[in-house]
């Protein structure tokens, strides 16, 4: 069963032009550090560079979500605040933790 909160917050972010714009410009940048990788060794590919770079892409997708997190939650939930919706979700019968929850995986 998926978590209510998560559940909210995909169908209102998921449905916004500034979602769909931030995937786009995130997908072709991957897109353009991996089109740049292949031309730059097309003469001599070597498979282990390609997984040293899929390496360094992970990590760094990784090291960025790690620091984002935070903010994205905390802007999140002082959202709810503001809009007086915080107080109506903590009297429902979700524990705060799945809320947190629920703003972090959305």
């Amino acid at each position: 069963m998926i978590n209510p909160i998560l559940e909210r917050e995909l169908k209102t972010r998921m449905r916004t032009v500034k979602t769909s714009m931030l995937l786009m410009v995130y997908l072709l940048i991957m897109s353009l550090i991996v089109v740049v990788f292949f031309l730059t060794n097309q003469n001599n590919f070597n498979p282990k560079v390609a997984v040293s770079i899929y390496h360094v892409i992970a990590t760094a997708q990784f090291i960025i979500l790690m620091m984002m997190l935070p903010a994205i939650s905390a802007v999140s939930i002082s959202g709810e605040r503001e809009r007086q919706t915080l107080d109506l979700m903590l009297c429902t019968d979700i524990s705060p933790w799945k809320i947190i929850f629920g703003k972090i995986f959305s």
